[in-house]
């Protein structure tokens, strides 16, 4: 995957934005593609792991944080803990299970002592510096591309707007962008779904 540093320049180089005096900041481009990163990870989440110790009797644990969907619940021993499919907590004689409650994994019954593995979906995060690189899967550094470049042409537009009328074809530009981007990730869901029913993906 690509440096922060070069993926901005990709940017820089749909916007057509490479004179010396360019009209947006790095900083400007930095923005647009932590928007976009951050709105690949709304669709495109990343799965993580983390090990939380527990302590003999616990039957709850704090939700990673940013975790928006628990996928497997591994217990001290290793062993998988099912999700809960109906409501059994505090049920007497239950089975072992999980399920979310707020900001909690809690558990039918007590946890023995040890480290218990959660398996979640979570955000992706941006880049600390400009050699580190962009976290997206492999396939997607267009859709990254797309989204900032429509996010910095919107943020000029509603500058532009606020001076007085957009320049001359501006209003064509941006639809076309957004058009574009929207296209990307139609072609992408179309991607995913065709790999699942082929069993490729």
């Amino acid at each position: 995957m690509p440096t922060l540093s070069e993926a901005r320049d990709h940017v820089r180089l749909a916007l057509e934005d490479l004179t010396s005096t360019p009209l947006w900041s790095e900083d400007e481009i930095d923005a647009g593609l932590r928007q976009s990163l951050e709105r690949y990870s709304q669709r495109v989440p990343k799965e993580l792991t983390i090990e939380v110790h527990v302590d003999e009797g616990d039957s709850s644990i704090t939700l990673p944080t940013g975790a928006r969907r628990v996928l497997r619940v591994i217990d001290p021993g290793g062993g998988v803990i099912p999700p809960q499919t109906i409501p059994l907590r505090g049920t007497a004689g239950a089975e072992q299970s999980w399920e979310v409650w707020g900001d909690r994994v809690e558990f039918a019954r007590r946890l023995p002592a040890g480290n218990v593995e959660i398996r979640y979906l979570g955000p992706r995060t941006f880049p600390p510096d400009d050699e580190s690189e962009m976290p997206l899967l492999a396939d997607d550094l267009s859709l990254l591309i797309l989204g900032a470049v429509r996010w910095c042409l919107e943020q000029r537009a509603i500058a532009d707007w606020k001076r007085g009328s957009l320049p001359a074809r501006y209003e064509m530009v941006l639809r076309r962008a957004q058009e574009n981007e929207q296209a990307a990730w139609r072609t992408r869901e179309r991607r995913i779904n065709t790999g699942r029913v082929l069993g490729t993906s």
